[in-house]
């Protein structure tokens, strides 16, 4: 419909033949995330072998951070900051053509200052947080990945991985807000654009639980009540 549309608002067709027709469902998003620690304890291990030391830090960036594969890549010395308390990575080049800054923990301090060692005594020398072992910036760890996962066993029927990278932002969220973080603050952490993308994951607070179950056990006094008569 849209191509049609396009061509009628630029003279080149009078009618749009399938105006009618009504598009097809979009599917829902994915919600897949790494529910236990055990899972990212083997995910991460995968990771560490020789020939994807790269890779092992990237994820535990990701789990840390919440970031986009993309912004973990654009990720520059320059915008690391460990003097700070909490340190600060200042996100310059995200999804929603913004900026903002992400908080250092304890784990990402560690895994940023061994990066910085890896690099050194590998003779890098590059402005790339997360590069490749010629110090260029990084375009791709499909490969590596894959083989993560299936080492990791997080694989599904047909021997593939059952788990992408962007779904690592998932587990971000997901634990934050089982732990209890507010939903509000975990959309700022994600550096949502529209805070409504952050309610795909009220279901796991627990609070939110807490409520339902409460409205659930109200909604059902009246009947309750005329089964005790």
């Amino acid at each position: 419909r849209a191509v049609f549309n396009y061509a009628i608002k630029h003279g080149r067709a009078r009618i749009n033949p399938v105006s009618s027709v009504k598009p097809l469902p979009v599917p829902p998003g994915r919600e897949k995330f790494l529910q236990d620690d055990e899972s990212i304890a083997r995910l991460i291990g995968a990771a560490s072998d020789r020939d994807r030391e790269h890779l092992r830090p990237i994820i535990i960036a990701a789990l840390q951070t919440g970031c986009r594969k993309g912004e973990l890549f654009s990720m520059r010395w320059e915008d690391v900051d460990l003097v700070s308390e909490p340190g600060i990575i200042h996100i310059r080049d995200s999804k929603n053509n913004t900026t903002h800054n992400v908080y250092v923990d304890s784990v990402l301090r560690k895994v940023l200052k061994d990066q910085r060692k890896w690099q050194m005594r590998k003779g890098i020398r590059s402005e790339w947080v997360f590069c490749g072992p010629d110090g260029k910036k990084l375009k791709s760890v499909k490969s590596s990945w894959r083989a993560a996962c299936k080492r990791a066993g997080l694989v599904g029927s047909d021997g593939k991985p059952n788990l992408h990278f962007h779904d690592l932002r998932h587990t971000f969220a997901s634990r934050h807000v089982m732990g209890g973080t507010p939903l509000f603050t975990v959309s700022q952490l994600l550096n949502h654009k529209n805070p409504a993308q952050v309610k795909r994951y009220a279901h796991l607070s627990p609070a939110y639980r807490q409520e339902v179950a409460k409205k659930n056990a109200a909604l059902a006094q009246g009947w309750v009540a005329l089964l005790k008569k």
